[in-house]
């Protein structure tokens, strides 16, 4: 998907029981890509893209975006998509009625992404780690190792994060809860086979969907 319909460095990680901080990378982008003149001087600054074919424009129906996306969310209350790009270290945050869009460098090639039922947090899924991004700042705040690559994220309505990884041949399928809180992270039990975790906007319930139901 490299196209949105519109209707009306590496920070520090911490285990579950220690400290540590992570900082962000956020450079200015519009919708269609291009960076601030500021961040385009920036040694580290990517490559500006060449631009959409259709880019963004306010009150437009539909426009196309400079990568491809591999999932999205939704903000509700802040009226912003959340996109995880298929091939970035980043997720990017996009008003859909301003194009205002900013880009958020994570430490690593994230797997999905979920927003807080407050929805001031988005938690990003990595492989052995999930970071934290503040909404209104666009920084990484935390970033806390799992035993296993991340597969599906939902938080629940206390704030825990629910970390769902897939069978691999050294780690078995299982349900991870993440209290930030408490600074652990426990292992809920196996799921049977592969499927997908979700959970409503304000983390009253958790759903696992097998793959073949």
């Amino acid at each position: 998907l490299a196209g949105v319909a519109c209707g009306d460095g590496d920070p520090a990680v911490r285990d579950a029981a220690g400290e540590g901080d992570a900082a962000s990378e956020a450079g200015n982008f519009d919708a269609a890509g291009a960076q601030s003149d500021a961040d385009a001087q920036r040694p580290d600054a990517a490559v500006t893209p060449t631009g959409p074919p259709n880019p963004c424009t306010p009150g437009g129906a539909w426009f196309d975006l400079p990568y491809t996306v591999a999932s999205a969310t939704w903000s509700r209350a802040r009226n912003l998509l959340v996109l995880r790009p298929e091939t970035e270290h980043a997720i990017y945050l996009l008003d859909p009625d301003t194009c205002g869009a900013a880009r958020v460098a994570v430490p690593r090639l994230p797997s999905t992404v979920a927003v807080s039922p407050d929805e001031a947090q988005i938690a990003v899924g990595h492989d052995g780690m999930v970071s934290i991004v503040d909404v209104a700042t666009g920084d990484v705040r935390d970033a806390i190792a799992v035993p296993a690559p991340v597969t599906d994220l939902a938080f629940d309505d206390e704030g825990k994060i629910l970390a769902y990884s897939r069978a691999l041949a050294t780690t078995p399928t299982q349900l991870l809860v993440i209290d930030r809180a408490a600074g652990t992270v426990t292992a809920a039990g196996a799921l049977d086979g592969g499927g997908h975790l979700r959970a409503p906007a304000n983390g009253s319930a958790a759903f696992w969907t097998a793959d073949d139901q």
